[in-house]
């Protein structure tokens, strides 16, 4: 089962920059590929591009305040779930094709998404208590 939030979200959703940036043109959509396993294959591609579109439209500089220091670790954590999403699903549509230690990697490279989102989820509930320290 993928990773969700405890609150059954991702998070906060992915908004544009502080700076207004588009994400880039996607002049370039995956190309799907024949039968079941490769319609599979073109939406994880599509779920890795939508993910890098996010990512590129992230500030480039510092926040200037508190809030918008929140707001990047709020889209931070949004993509590492959505980064845990995608590992989740490849390990599971490849772990039958897959050597043992290559899928001893992936899954290891899913765990460690995992934590990231865990790690980004304590650091905004920080953030929050240090706003509001009635919560």
């Amino acid at each position: 089962m993928p990773f969700v939030a405890p609150n059954g979200t991702y998070g906060a959703p992915l908004l544009p920059s502080v700076a207004g940036r588009a994400p880039p043109p996607a002049a370039d959509r995956p190309r799907t590929y024949g039968g079941a396993a490769g319609n599979e294959l073109g939406v994880r591609m599509a779920e890795i591009q939508a993910l890098l579109d996010a990512l590129a439209v992230l500030p480039r500089n510092p926040p200037a305040g508190p809030a918008e220091a929140e707001l990047l670790l709020a889209r931070l954590r949004s993509a590492a779930a959505r980064w845990a999403d995608v590992l989740y699903e490849a390990n599971e549509g490849v772990r039958q094709q897959l050597p043992p230690r290559a899928e001893a990697a992936l899954t290891l490279a899913f765990r460690r998404a995992e934590d990231s989102y865990v790690e980004l989820e304590i650091a905004l509930r920080d953030c929050a208590e240090h706003r509001d320290p009635a919560r």
